[in-house]
């Protein structure tokens, strides 16, 4: 049987909820016979090894930032694509959807697939124009979240018929294996003092992400109640928030330490997940702290709120705002029946409907029925 050969293509490739999305779909697909490469244009790939572990290609190509040098990047990117011929491109990200629908078009690639994965295409305008006009080599355009279509609707030429709603999957196994548990204890130990709980997140430490709130957050606490915050992730505003942190005195009671590859551990460990985020369409780490089992407090913004329902399986807050999250945590640390049915009540939502499974089967339907109608499959 003839492999099908599916090239993603990443505008970046750091730890994030779009690269764990890649590598858990490509070790699906694997098995069911597909062959798949992962050409990135900047990051620092954390997955790569994990990723060539399970017999997936990657590679590099400098693009440069913004847009980069657009001829040379259509001349390489067209070149690596003739060499690698695969079967389906699968873009995701502003800067791969522009390139991977110019070049894939120019190489005779028989199928385009691009994945949304919020509103970035909003966010510079010479993204928004060009994915305005390179829509239509897409055969499909996948939506991670149903508040994204209205969107992307606005902001397509001719592709308004091709949306499909296909959400993030988790294999929630590695997040019930006992050794996770000990494995935490080391986190408790350096981060959560005798008495006191440990609150945390795990993001990139960029504006969207609303981690200033969680910091004015334990502003509030520290007098309150006896409560640390681990914050896990790395990016732009390290050093803005360590400062903010020192100006808060918070030094004894918020941690920032850096990324880490042990997700599962992490979370274990919390007894509250927390995603202040501004803008949010389907962040991965979601499903993480849902198969954790840990009560989970989230902005209400976007596509969370299609995730989460508050008070039945999170609380929701509203962006922006210290108090509110303080309140809430005060709420779930004081109350252990609303913390576990929060806790269980999320555990269930993602075995009901965000499985790898359903995720990994969606896209092989997808892509077996789309290279099936020009012939080139048989379904």
């Amino acid at each position: 049987m003839t492999k099908i050969k599916v090239c993603f293509l990443a505008g970046s490739f750091n730890i994030g909820g779009v690269e764990t999305s890649i590598y858990h779909l490509s070790k699906g697909l694997i098995p069911l016979g597909y062959e798949i490469i992962i050409i990135y244009f900047d990051g620092k790939a954390h997955l790569k090894n994990e990723l060539n572990k399970i017999g997936c290609k990657v590679l590099y190509l400098r693009v440069g930032k913004i847009l980069g040098n657009p001829i040379a990047t259509i001349y390489n990117l067209y070149k690596l694509l003739l060499s690698e011929k695969p079967d389906i491109i699968h873009a995701h990200k502003p800067k791969a959807e522009l390139y991977g629908g110019i070049c894939g078009f120019l190489a005779g690639i028989p199928v385009l697939v691009s994945s949304k994965h919020g509103k970035d295409m909003l966010s510079k305008i010479t993204f928004r124009l060009s994915f305005f006009l390179i829509s239509g080599f897409y055969d499909r355009i996948v939506l991670v979240s149903p508040n994204l279509k209205k969107i992307m609707i606005r902001g397509t030429l001719f592709a308004k018929d091709r949306f499909i709603n296909i959400g993030h999957g988790l294999d929630a196994q590695r997040f019930l294996d006992s050794s996770v548990e000990l494995e935490s204890r080391n986190i408790l130990k350096k981060y959560k003092q005798d008495k006191s709980k440990l609150i945390g997140t795990i993001s990139r430490l960029v504006p969207e992400k609303g981690i200033e709130f969680l910091i004015g957050a334990m502003a509030i606490l520290k007098d309150e109640m006896s409560v640390n915050l681990l914050i896990v992730g790395d990016g732009p505003l390290y050093e803005k928030f360590n400062l903010l942190i020192k100006h808060n005195k918070l030094e004894e009671r918020v941690f920032l330490s850096g990324w880490r590859s042990d997700s599962a551990t992490v979370l274990k460990t919390l007894d509250v997940f927390l995603l202040p985020s501004l803008t949010e369409s389907f962040p991965f780490v979601l499903l993480e702290a849902m198969a954790s089992r840990v009560p989970i407090i989230a902005s209400a913004v976007d596509g969370i709120p299609f995730i989460l329902g508050h008070e039945k399986n999170a609380l929701l807050v509203k962006p922006k705002n210290s108090k509110e999250i303080a309140f809430a945590v005060k709420r779930v640390l004081s109350d252990l029946k609303l913390a576990n049915n929060l806790a269980e009540n999320a555990f269930t939502t993602l075995n009901n409907y965000y499985t790898v499974r359903k995720m990994i089967d969606s896209f092989d339907r997808l892509y077996k029925g789309l290279l099936s109608k020009k012939n080139l499959c048989q379904k």
